[in-house]
């Protein structure tokens, strides 16, 4: 485990660092085009005075160092009107943001006289991105971010319009589910977190890492194709022109959890650092013995019952602590040379309740209810690094590290209808999720015509280890006296481990990814235009391995040791051939192996036909392969994957701006979506908390889906904003037999 902590311990050093002297004054800030907010490259910021000045960067950047002094700035580039600030006073030290939205010149350079300094809000600029976006998006800066308690990403989502987040992790986009949505950062895509579904658990990524978070709910050729509610973009820190450090701590209470009493379980020493050290984990030297040698004898099957701990037991604990979050980042430009850290932790216990039934068309099968205790603990770190080669070509290294684990302990109690019985059940649940990605991305401008070039590589390992995941029923029949024992559903022969068993499971995904967009814009007649084209590559490797056990009763066994209470039942004076044993229950389906490889291409054109109208239109081509390796549950039948689809996918948006404040959207676009590896493996889960079994199905196919969109916003500004409203339709392809998205809203 000591690995884990380096990255932590270089960000821990590199925090501290951050301690700068008074420097000069500077004014620094960004230039804008006016119409569509985008950067504005090579403008020329010249300081009057002194005859010098600067041009912006790629990104629309300047900055300007000055002796203390009063100063006249003038702001101009070709095609635009000019702007002036005038009597600017920079005293020793001072640091001043000046940004600049310049109108298109329509025949004359103008030049406008500011007199005072403005700066940049935030939300409002978020607000203009999603005005004049290509797509139909909406999302939350890194302001407004700040001024929340959220802690994590899943719940900065709950604030963005138009999406809602399950069971405080996976991203519902208008309507869809996780499984129809797609997550990227920095623009390049992120792996599933999950084993058991094609999602993505935000609640993994810390919110103070975003410098915003954009969701895109309309299919655009230089977007992933492989969605239906939306493509989730997250997009980590970045450089700061002016040098900072910050420092948080903070507290959160919940008037149902914080300070009542509630039921636990004995954990690790390190489990307040989101990981198991190793007191769940399955007992050292099984991890090679194979089912059949375990379950040879009775004799083998008593030494390797030994090993296994009595750790079943309850702790009851008086007061719940109130959460916790402690936040630091700091970031310093040295020159051409800039770098940024941050570091986050977070824990966040909590008591929940429920009630869960089913039914069927004679009635219903169970009532149950359930107090569920749990803890979130989040781990995660961030250092990106970048470096202007000029003021039009940058490179950067992002680096992130999150862990995250969910520790649950639940009771139940309730009513088996159908099998005319009373349930008590007891769940351990404890799992840790590691993400780890790195990026190096490059932006580049060649000629004076802002021909842009893209590029990005990445590579991200996921983990997902799930070390002790027990569960136990006892039963009593509705007939018996209300003061007999309840009984442990412990059969003898073959076990049972959805009603007393133990399970563990370890994935990983190695996820490598390469992107390339070239952007040339142009002028039809009066009219400005952008032709943009590019590729991706992106190539996952999953493994998943999981060890199932259960224990089983005797013929001889007294139904006196079936009653006894949870903590003593698995005793080792208990655990023999006339009490209880464990038996090996793994299935060769409990493993498999998977690949995927995509290969992707584009091109797309954005016109503008008039002042008012733009027309967006284009086409994505796919290349996909998967392969999967595993076996039929219960079987010795091996079950190959390998498929290979080709997709062409289509798109065509028009935007008609019916005044400055306001866009009437149409759109047309053909996306697909796809079952992943863990949606077409044989291997069979049993979920407690929905009573149910998780299997996957290696015939499903992907699906075909067309997008339609109607949309009128409404963006009247800083003090009153208002959602977008929105009308969505997907229609399904009657060829398609992977479970379809359909959406309204």
């Amino acid at each position: 485990m000591k690995a884990n902590y380096l990255f932590f311990q270089a960000l821990a050093l590199f925090l501290p660092a951050f301690l700068y002297a008074q420097t000069p004054g500077k004014v620094y800030g960004s230039i804008n085009d006016g119409d569509n907010h985008e950067p504005l490259i090579g403008a020329s910021v010249l300081v009057v005075e002194t005859g010098s000045g600067a041009a912006t960067d790629l990104d629309g950047l300047y900055e300007i160092e000055f002796e203390p002094g009063t100063y006249t700035l003038q702001i101009s580039y070709t095609g635009y009107q000019g702007q002036e600030v005038t009597a600017l006073e920079i005293k020793g030290g001072e640091n001043i943001k000046l940004d600049f939205q310049l109108a298109p010149e329509a025949q004359e350079l103008l030049l406008v006289t500011v007199t005072a300094h403005a700066k940049q809000n935030t939300p409002v600029s978020l607000l203009l991105m999603q005005q004049k976006s290509i797509s139909i998006a909406t999302g939350i800066s890194a302001d407004q971010i700040k001024q929340s308690p959220d802690r994590n990403t899943s719940d900065v989502l709950k604030r963005v319009s138009g999406a809602s987040v399950q069971d405080n992790k996976y991203i519902i986009v208008r309507g869809l589910a996780d499984r129809y949505n797609t997550t990227l950062i920095n623009g390049l895509s992120l792996p599933s977190s999950e084993p058991d579904k094609r999602a993505f658990s935000f609640n993994i990524f810390p919110a103070n890492l975003l410098d915003n978070l954009i969701i895109y709910k309309s299919a655009t050729p230089d977007l992933p194709g492989e969605f239906a509610g939306g493509v989730t973009q997250l997009n980590t820190k970045e450089i700061p022109q002016e040098s900072f450090a910050s420092f948080s701590l903070s507290s959160g209470y919940n008037s149902l959890s914080t300070f009542k009493s509630f039921n636990t379980y004995q954990g690790g020493s390190t489990d307040w650092l989101g990981y198991d050290d190793g007191t769940r984990g399955l007992p050292e030297g099984l991890e090679k013995i194979e089912r059949d040698t375990f379950n040879k004898s009775i004799d083998n099957q008593k030494r390797y019952t030994a090993m296994f701990p009595n750790h079943w037991g309850v702790l009851d604990q008086a007061s719940m602590m109130p959460a916790v979050g402690l936040q630091m980042s700091a970031g310093k430009s040295f020159g051409n040379f800039g770098v940024i850290g941050a570091l986050t932790y977070n824990n966040t216990p909590r008591i929940q309740t429920g009630e869960r039934g089913d039914f069927t068309n004679d009635g219903r099968l169970y009532q149950y209810f359930d107090t569920n205790t749990r803890v979130n603990i989040g781990l995660g770190g961030l250092l990106n690094l970048a470096y202007k080669i000029s003021p039009r070509s940058k490179i950067q290294l992002n680096n992130t590290y999150t862990v995250s684990s969910d520790n649950q302990f639940s009771m139940r109690t309730g009513d088996d209808l159908d099998q005319t019985r009373k349930a008590e059940a007891y769940s351990y649940w404890y799992n840790t999720d590691k993400l780890f990605t790195s990026q190096l991305l490059g932006e580049h401008v060649f000629t004076s015509r802002n021909i842009k070039l893209n590029w990005g590589l990445g590579y991200n390992l996921i983990s997902r280890e799930v070390p002790s995941y027990r569960r136990i029923w006892y039963y009593r029949n509705f007939e018996a006296p209300a003061d007999a024992p309840f009984e442990a559903s412990i059969q003898p022969g073959n076990p049972s481990p959805n009603y007393a068993g133990n399970f563990f499971s370890d994935q990983d995904e190695k996820f490598y990814v390469g992107k390339l967009d070239l952007s040339i814009p142009y002028l039809l007649g009066s009219k400005k235009g952008n032709f943009k084209m590019g590729g991706l590559y992106e190539a996952k490797e999953r493994e998943f391995d999981a060890r199932v056990y259960g224990f089983i009763s005797f013929f001889q066994t007294p139904q006196t040791l079936k009653s006894l209470p949870i903590d003593e039942i698995f005793d080792a004076k208990n655990l023999n051939e006339t009490g209880f044993l464990v038996k090996d229950a793994t299935d060769l389906s409990d493993s498999y192996q998977g690949q995927t490889e995509l290969m992707a291409g584009y091109g797309m054109i954005e016109q503008s036909l008039s002042d008012r109208l733009r027309v967006i239109g284009g086409a994505r081509v796919e290349q996909y392969q998967q392969t999967m390796n595993s076996f039929l549950v219960r079987t010795t039948t091996p079950v190959v994957v390998d498929t290979s689809f080709t997709d062409i996918l289509p798109s065509l948006h028009f935007i008609f701006a019916l005044t400055e404040k306001s866009n009437l959207r149409l759109t047309g676009a053909r996306t697909v979506g796809r079952p992943n590896l863990r949606e077409i493996a044989p291997f069979s889960f049993y979920d407690f908390f929905v009573e149910r079994g998780i299997t996957g199905n290696p015939d499903l196919v992907r699906t075909n889906i067309w997008n339609a969109d109607l949309r009128y916003e409404i963006y009247p500004g800083a003090p009153n904003i208002l959602r977008p409203l929105s009308s969505t339709r997907n229609l399904k392809t009657p060829s398609s037999r992977c479970k379809s998205p359909a959406r309204l809203s």
